[in-house]
């Protein structure tokens, strides 16, 4: 998988889906779960053309107790009722939330179908890290 190519926006709010997969995979953190989403604004998006990835900032960290570190705080797998794989993961660098990435994968055959808009789950899973 290639890095991602990170494109600056104006900087905005979370969109309600993103605020939902944050908060799930913080939630199933115990070093995360009480942490203030307020301040959390999306800076920058992934410019690959196929997943949906932003980046994050943020005045202050949500979690200044792991300040001094980097590394993924969790994941969400979704598989599909038309066969992709989605995969959210949630990374932090310094207690600060920093990205989402956000990836499908086309499980079928030709596999060259673009990130679909919308889908019914068949399985959904969350890993914290």
């Amino acid at each position: 998988m290639p890095l991602p190519q990170t494109r600056p926006i104006r900087p905005r709010s979370l969109s309600s889906q993103e605020r939902s997969w944050i908060r799930e995979i913080l939630e199933s953190n115990p070093r995360w779960a009480d942490v203030d989403l307020m301040a959390v604004r999306v800076i920058a998006q992934c410019d690959c053309g196929k997943c949906k990835t932003v980046f994050l900032d943020s005045p202050t960290p949500q979690n200044p107790r792991l300040a001094g570190t980097k590394g993924w705080v969790g994941r969400i797998e979704i598989m599909t009722t038309d066969d992709f794989m989605i995969t959210v993961a949630l990374d932090q660098s310094e207690g600060s939330l920093s990205g989402l990435y956000v990836d499908a994968l086309d499980l079928r055959e030709a596999g060259d179908r673009a990130f679909p808009n919308e889908w019914r789950e068949k399985a959904h899973i969350v890993t914290r890290m």
